[in-house]
């Protein structure tokens, strides 16, 4: 409930005019990039502290690399597609920018747990389905491409507002799953 009067008593008086706070746009996206940072490297640290309980009471197995090694890549795409375009220059809508950061970060987090259920899965200590599994690390990788894909083609000035076809549809499979070069 407090977050709920945070967003909604900031976003009034911020559009109300009754409150004007100056920013430095460079500043806040140092912020937000730091935060994203943060929240990726906990995301290394879940899979990490998972692949380590799991060789400390199961060994070692193919499926838990490949899982381990998965998770690794998907943070580490995560973080290039993230840091890929500058977020300084995107200030047409600074609150939008913000609250939608929400988004991303609750998206990041569920990318670690979701990676500890795959972990878990692939030791067949779990009691979910590896179909079950699988969408506990697709839909949080979703929603943050989804989320920042939006936010870069409606902030930025240079494209129309409205979500490109070519930022999400064409470019991602190969900048994302077949690792090309930019």
């Amino acid at each position: 409930m407090l977050v709920a009067a945070e967003v909604v008593v900031h976003t009034w008086a911020e559009l109300s005019g009754r409150l004007h706070a100056p920013f430095h746009p460079g500043h806040l996206a140092h912020r937000f990039g730091h935060f994203t940072i943060i929240c990726l490297g906990e995301v290394i640290l879940a899979t990490a502290t998972a692949v380590r309980s799991a060789l400390a009471t199961g060994g070692s197995s193919a499926g838990l690399l490949i899982t381990a090694m998965a998770g690794m890549l998907l943070v580490f795409s995560l973080w290039w597609s993230y840091f890929r375009h500058s977020a300084a220059d995107k200030w047409a809508a600074p609150l939008l920018w913000g609250y939608w950061h929400y988004l991303i970060f609750a998206a990041v987090a569920a990318l670690g747990a979701g990676l500890q259920v795959a972990v878990d899965t692939t030791r067949h200590t779990s009691h979910v389905s590896p179909v079950f599994a699988a969408f506990t690390v697709a839909i949080p990788v979703a929603v943050f491409l989804i989320v920042l894909g939006t936010l870069n083609s409606y902030l930025d000035r240079r494209q129309p507002r409205r979500l490109r076809r070519t930022e999400l549809t064409r470019r991602w499979p190969s900048r994302y799953w077949c690792c090309s070069a930019p």
